[in-house]
This record gives structure tokens, sequence and C-alpha cells, in this order.
């Protein structure tokens, strides 16, 4: 979803960086040790995830993980079966303004989370923007929710977030608004 100019440009980068550029997958991952999958379209993350799988070595996947819940589970299953260690996430999960809060309150009551929508080039706006704040959100509160629930408006989407233990936590998205914050 680049202009070839972008692409030339993100190109010369990685070159001055060390990063040999090739269109030739076996080429790319042959001498490395870790293979970073930022193709940034999600729907094409399962087709390469399986290319993945043939090297063995560990495999980092640019967020969103996968565009469809039938693909996570296949990209899931293709990891399971081929003992392939896999990582994705947010950096907003690390922010430096989240990770002391998460660590000063464990075991908040509830969380608000608010956060960029934007308009997705392909597939769902939802799946490609809202994983920053689920990951902030689930960075605040922990592992444990039972149940989402998403609102959509002309404006974004409100989304709330049950717990097995009942806490909660509530996701604000908006549209075009890039800044991210919240309430712990």
């Amino acid at each position: 979803f680049q202009s070839e100019e972008g692409m030339d440009e993100r190109q010369k980068y990685l070159e001055s960086q060390g990063v040999i550029v090739t269109e030739d997958f076996e080429e790319a991952v042959a001498d490395c040790d870790v293979i970073l999958l930022t193709v940034d379209d999600p729907s094409a993350h399962l087709e390469y995830f399986r290319k993945c799988a043939g090297p063995g070595k560990s495999v980092y996947v640019d967020k969103p993980f996968a565009d469809t819940m039938e693909h996570t589970h296949e990209m899931i299953d293709i990891a399971r079966k081929n003992n392939l260690r896999y990582f994705t996430a947010s950096a907003l999960r690390f922010d430096p303004g989240i990770t002391p809060l998460a660590e000063k309150y464990p075991n908040p009551k509830g969380a608000f989370v608010y956060g960029a929508l934007g308009d997705a080039p392909a597939g769902s706006s939802i799946v490609w923007y809202s994983v920053h704040c689920f990951e902030i959100l689930e960075r605040l509160m922990g592992r444990g929710a039972v149940a989402v629930t998403m609102m959509p408006d002309p404006d974004g989407a409100l989304c709330h977030v049950a717990y097995r233990d009942g806490r909660r936590g509530t996701i604000e998205f908006i549209r075009h608004t890039w800044k991210y914050g919240g309430i712990l």
C-alpha cells in the first residue's frame, strides 16, 4: 500500500542500515537469525507465515497478526505443526508511559483506553487499528478477558471488555485521531 517512491525510500534506508533487500524469499531468509514479517496487508500474512515455517527460524509478525480469526487459527496451527516460535505485538504495549503504570498497579479494577481508528486500505479498519488499544489494555489489565462487545458509530467505536474475575476495560476508538491515552 505504498507508492514506488515510498518503497524506494524504505529500501534506501534499509540498505543504509546494512540490510540486503531482495524480492527472493529464500535469499532473504538464508542468512538470518529471525524473520521479521512486516507485510503491510494482514491478508497476506498467512501466505508468508506458511513460507516462514520452512526455514524453521523464529518469526516476528507485524501487527495485526492476521486479517481474520480463521487465518489466525491457521497460522497458530502451522506454528504448532512446525514447532515454529513466533511473536506479534504493537509497540504501544511497551510504551515507557504504560509499562511503569502496569508494574505499579498490577491488578486494577478497570481501565479506559482511547486511540486511533484510521481507514484501512483493505479489510477491516478495526482489525488494522484496534490492535494498538487492545495491546495497551492487555498490558494494563493482564490476560483473562472473556467477552468483548463492540459498538461502532460514525466517529469510531466503543468497546467493552469483560474479565472472568469481574473487572472490566473500555476502549474508545476515535476516527482520524492519532493520539493514545487512558485512565487506570
